[in-house]
């Protein structure tokens, strides 16, 4: 699967689920948009990455998807972490581990490779970003923010 085609992701691969209502607050919806900002910044950062090639900067980048930045800012930790919990209670914070986990799977292939001084297999790594993709989407296509 080329670099193009992670563009023309089809609706097939997203289930229509029925839209699930999270409640958040002024703060919460604050900190929760200053996350998916950081987020929509770093797979920008590691598509343009991908189509240059640059596996490590594509690997520092993938790092910016393992861990959530907005709870560094102590004014906004305790709202995302209340969103937080708005989330796992409506069973949508699995769409925000499966790309944590995926991010952070991508992230130690690339380290390994450029450790070893190996050739990156892109195939693979373009799977990982094509799965980061599915999940926002499933999210944005499931969770209905009031």
């Amino acid at each position: 699967m080329g670099l193009i085609s992670l563009a023309v992701i089809g609706s097939q691969l997203w289930a229509k689920n029925k839209k699930v209502k999270v409640s958040l607050n002024k703060g919460e919806k604050k900190a929760w948009h200053m996350q998916m900002v950081e987020m929509d910044i770093a797979i920008r950062n590691i598509s343009s990455h991908i189509s240059l090639g640059f596996a490590g900067s594509a690997a520092i980048n993938f790092n910016g998807l393992t861990k959530y930045h907005v709870r560094e800012f102590p004014d906004q930790r305790k709202a995302f972490d209340s969103g937080w919990g708005k989330f796992e209670k409506a069973k949508m914070a699995i769409h925000l581990r499966e790309i944590r986990d995926e991010a952070n799977e991508a992230r130690k292939y690339l380290g390994s490779r450029l450790k070893k001084k190996r050739s990156v297999n892109w195939k693979k790594v373009e799977k990982s970003l094509n799965t980061i993709l599915q999940n926002c989407r499933a999210c944005h296509e499931s969770v209905h923010l009031k």
